[in-house]
């Protein structure tokens, strides 16, 4: 596991690809959340006045704290050349491929246990009335005055 300290890590564009890089090359994904009692080593990186200091410490964890010891390396770097590439081209080496990108769940769409596929749809249900409203009747169909009188009363 690694860690890296500092404020210029991600709006000092330097740090950041060296973050980028760093993380690259140990074929790591950022982690939220870790379980202590499987970590045993750990790279720190810090950047103070745009040095990047790199120390290793061993990690032993006992049941009521966690001792750190420095076991090495420790090194100093000094970024010297920073000429990157094109900011396109940047992006689109750092695209994930489909492949490896998990495919979205279709919502409301199963199978049923011949392999048709069955979807869901949810609709709102209307109100038949306002719709029994909306529509003209034919002249044949609709109410005569005489039968509309006798209907109220």
């Amino acid at each position: 596991m690694y860690s890296f300290n500092g404020s210029e890590f991600e709006p000092n564009e330097e740090f950041k690809m060296f973050k980028n890089m760093i993380i690259d090359f140990y074929h790591n994904d950022v982690n939220e959340k870790l379980v202590v009692d499987e970590l045993t080593a750990m790279m720190v990186f810090t950047v103070v006045e745009g040095k990047i200091y790199m120390t290793v410490y061993y990690i032993k964890a006992t049941s009521t704290s966690i001792e750190s010891h420095e076991v090495g390396p420790r090194i100093v770097m000094v970024p010297g050349r920073n000429k990157f590439g094109a900011e396109d081209m940047r992006e689109e080496a750092m695209k994930v491929p489909q492949e490896l990108v998990a495919p979205k769940k279709k919502k409301n769409v199963s199978k049923d246990m011949f392999g048709q596929t069955i979807g869901r749809v949810h609709a709102i249900g209307e109100d038949l009335e306002q719709l029994n409203k909306k529509i003209k009747l034919p002249k044949a169909l609709r109410e005569s005055k005489k039968e509309k009188k006798l209907s109220k009363k």
